[in-house]
């Protein structure tokens, strides 16, 4: 039936509208329709300022017009959005249990704790952000401000990659016990002030290097130096296989012979200074190369003229002084001793003694033997 409207006349009392009894039945008949066909008293009951759904376990909805929602003082429900109508905020003022996702497109301001059963996932794009103001703490690892700290007492902060992965800080690879750079990249390990710095038991001091548990730092392996190598210490090695120059300033002791300025000599008491070559060679002083054995008894050095020194018997040495020949004999068979200049026998040592052809000068006296003398010195008759 649709609702009946009772004539109430164009104005007051000018007998034009409904007589009272078609209007109040016009009234009761409104009424029939609404009590019967209303929810209240039926479906939902109104008591003071509650409002119940009658039948059991049934849900109590509340339906806006079209574009419309359901405003409950300034909270407005529209579909499945909660949103306020005089204020900009929404409060929820007791606990909250959400068994769904929780999707925020704005921010999340919390000023207690927040206490998460599962897993958080924050963000699912390249560009998302997640801030943390003030301290964060991630199971027993805490992060404040540029500090990462572990709450286990003693414990250690482990960073991993995943499989044969590394952890990347900067331009440096952190792989196992491998740190590594960027290509053709330095890694640069600067401490603070007076501070050095210490792998194992060896500190890299600016360019020093020193032993914090040793007193000597042990190379394993080859060493390459390609500048200057300068010891104030004792260098004791095995054996040195080295190439090009060497130079010492000051004094070299190898073994039992000593180096220094322009002297060679043998440091060990009563020692001989041996020179000796190898193979065919031959020991060089100055150009001249000595024999690479003993000669006889009584025998002298010669040389050839270029420079090669042997041994000689004394009646066979020919001595030149000054342009005049100088020449000994040994006769062998009876024991003289001629001494001849350019040919002129000057001086005889034989059993009968010393016969001097010419001049004889003794401790600055001279005596004229004879005056046909050639002096082999001056070659001059004397």
């Amino acid at each position: 039936m649709a609702q009946q409207t009772i004539n109430i006349g164009s104005s007051a009392n000018d007998g034009t509208g409904d007589p009272l009894r078609t209007a109040f039945d016009k009234i009761n008949d409104n009424f029939t329709e609404l009590y019967g066909s209303s929810p209240f008293g039926k479906q939902v009951t109104i008591s003071g300022n509650e409002v119940f759904a009658n039948a059991s376990n049934a849900d109590l909805i509340l339906n806006g017009n079209g574009t419309g929602g359901v405003v409950a003082s300034a909270i407005k429900i529209k579909g499945t959005t909660i949103s306020s109508d005089d204020s900009t905020q929404v409060q929820v003022n007791e606990n909250l249990d959400v068994d769904g996702n929780i999707t925020a497109s704005g921010n999340i301001t919390a000023t207690g704790n927040i206490f998460a059963k599962g897993n958080i996932n924050l963000g699912d794009a390249a560009g998302d952000q997640t801030k943390v103001v003030g301290v964060f703490e991630a199971d027993n690892i805490q992060i404040d401000g540029t500090t990462i700290t572990t709450n286990t007492t003693n414990g250690s902060v482990t960073l991993t990659g995943n499989g044969t992965g590394g952890v990347n800080i900067d331009n440096l690879t952190f792989n196992d016990n491998s740190i590594t750079s960027a290509s053709n990249a330095d890694i640069n390990l600067t401490p603070g002030g007076t501070g050095g710095v210490v792998a194992s038991g060896v500190r890299i001091k600016g360019t020093s290097l020193s032993a914090d548990d040793s007193s000597i730092i042990n190379v394993n392996e080859g060493l390459v130096v390609d500048g200057t190598g300068n010891f104030s210490g004792t260098l004791t090695t095995a054996n040195i296989a080295t190439t090009g120059t060497h130079t010492v300033t000051g004094q070299l002791d190898v073994d039992g012979v000593r180096l220094k300025d322009n002297e060679i000599t043998a440091t060990r008491t009563n020692d001989n200074l041996i020179l000796d070559a190898a193979g065919s060679g031959k020991v060089d002083i100055s150009g001249l190369k000595f024999p690479t054995s003993d000669g006889s008894a009584d025998q002298v050095l010669k040389t050839d003229g270029s420079g090669n020194l042997s041994f000689a018997t004394l009646s066979s040495t020919s001595i030149s002084q000054l342009n005049t020949n100088v020449t000994v004999a040994d006769s062998g068979s009876n024991g003289t001793v001629t001494i001849a200049c350019d040919g002129n026998t000057e001086l005889t040592v034989n059993d009968d003694g010393v016969r001097v052809h010419g001049n004889l000068t003794v401790d600055g006296t001279q005596t004229v033997i004879n005056t046909n003398f050639i002096c082999c010195y001056c070659a001059k008759r004397c």
